[in-house]
């Protein structure tokens, strides 16, 4: 976590006495000039207290003072822990419940305090996904204790084929979900044989060719449509409001850099400024230390589709009235994803309506940007600097110098239908 200024004291809870007489002792943490309290387990009188918080506390007291400073260093040692520091998050650890004894060795342990951890950390779309994981390889294991050393080669071969089979009870699930599913498996395997829980050699994942288990790979579907067909999404004479808002949310990924549909929710009017609107991909917020702001043309279109669909124009009012600033990362991520139900519900009705042979979603929208400017020519790098993919220093310094005018050129290339 980047380093943050705090500052950490005790202090009494005067409001109301025990009825011992003595008070509450309380934490106060003070980041950006903002105090918050926290409950401790101890409670003194205002004497005793004084005298434990002296600068030399006489030997009747220090066995307290000692104390206290454990909690002190419980507490910093909480922040330096936390990936993204927020009072809620310190909340969060600062009264949770010490972990429960486990089994390291167990995958399934594992995948429990992975999950906690995520979940503390506002990652609930990865936490899910971990969950849904270790739900199917529960299922197929049969068991609620799976060694790491049991899952061979030849293990996940047969969890693989059971996936692929359709059951009683479901379908069969399709490659995407299987690879999904590994990636968590391999994630924690990789991570238990680097903390020496499991020997090196045991490791399953890898090529063929070593004779080691190779995560599938979805086939390559197509996920982008040409000029002429997107032309038909623009010139597209709506029916409804819904059809009318939720095609134009498309369009507004589609002309914002391709930005998924998180990232157009989580928008606020002070990411727009004046020929540009800005912004971080969620996606990568918890996974790269420094992300690349990603910076898009606010052209015409986009300026009528916010003064459409916005809420009023004020820099913390988010643009669209999809989300509430008091919403958790749980309820953005079921907003988010309702919308995103929507957007593929019309999309794909207006799609077969103007007859696209081809299925149309939000990820469409992201690929179709892409795919459009590089068959108009546009150098790959700013292509990638504008998807936020971009790591390298010569595509860092070739795009340094865009400015807004040429930025706007090619934007414009979006639609030169």
């Amino acid at each position: 976590m980047a380093d943050i200024q705090y500052s950490i004291a005790f202090v009494l809870d005067k409001r109301r006495a025990k009825a011992d007489k003595t008070y509450p002792v309380k934490l106060r943490l003070t980041w950006q000039r903002v105090p918050y309290y926290y409950g401790t387990v101890f409670s003194l009188t205002e004497k005793y207290f004084n005298a434990v918080m002296g600068a030399k506390p006489r030997k009747p007291y220090k066995a307290t003072k000692a104390k206290l400073k454990a909690v002190e260093t419980k507490a910093e040692d909480i922040i330096k822990d936390l990936r993204d520091f927020s009072f809620s998050a310190f909340a969060d650890k600062w009264y949770s419940k010490p972990v429960k004894s486990g089994d390291p060795g167990d995958i399934f342990f594992q995948f429990e305090q992975t999950i906690k951890d995520m979940e503390r950390q506002n990652r609930i779309g990865n936490a899910i996904a971990y969950r849904c994981a270790m739900n199917s390889l529960k299922e197929f294991a049969g068991t609620d204790k799976l060694p790491f050393n049991k899952i061979t080669v030849q293990y996940l071969k047969d969890y693989e084929a059971d996936m692929l089979t359709a059951k009683k009870e479901k379908k069969a699930n399709n490659l995407t979900t299987v690879g999904i599913y590994l990636r968590c498996v391999r994630a924690l395997y990789k991570s238990a044989v680097d903390t020496g829980i499991v020997r090196p050699e045991l490791y399953p994942f890898g090529s063929i060719e070593k004779k080691k288990y190779c995560i599938p790979a979805p086939q390559n579907i197509k996920k982008s449509i040409p000029l002429q067909e997107i032309k038909k999404i623009f010139d597209y004479q709506p029916a409804t409001e819904a059809e009318s808002m939720y095609r134009d949310l498309w369009i507004f990924s589609y002309l914002c850099n391709g930005a998924n549909m998180k990232d157009v929710c989580l928008l606020k009017f002070r990411n727009i400024d004046g020929a540009t609107v800005s912004f971080n991909r969620q996606k990568t917020a918890n996974t790269k230390r420094n992300p690349k702001k990603i910076i898009a043309a606010y052209n015409d279109h986009l300026k009528a589709i916010v003064e459409r669909w916005g809420n009023k124009p004020d820099p913390d009012n988010f643009i669209f009235p999809f989300l509430n600033h008091a919403d958790n990362e749980k309820q953005i991520k079921d907003k988010v994803a309702l919308i995103v139900r929507l957007v593929n519900k019309y999309i794909d009705r207006i799609a077969k309506a103007t007859g696209i042979p081809c299925k149309v979603t939000t990820y469409t929208a992201r690929h179709s940007f892409a795919t459009t400017l590089r068959n108009a020519g546009v150098n790959v790098s700013f292509i990638s600097d504008s998807l936020g993919h971009a790591n390298i220093a010569t595509t860092e310094n070739y795009l340094g110098g865009i400015e807004d005018g040429t930025r706007n050129e090619i934007s414009e290339l979006l639609t030169n239908f």
